[in-house]
């Protein structure tokens, strides 16, 4: 937690840090449509 309000601190680490979370957030995004896409094709 500490380490996390560090970087809240500076305001370019901090827009590093939130465009590194969203970045990951799209990734997970991402993986879980082509996993449905996947799952959808093999049920049908």
């Amino acid at each position: 937690m500490s380490q996390c309000l560090k970087r809240v601190e500076s305001k370019q680490s901090g827009r590093e840090f939130v465009t590194a979370h969203i970045v990951s957030l799209a990734g997970v995004a991402f993986a879980v449509a082509a996993l449905t896409t996947l799952l959808v094709a093999v049920l049908r």
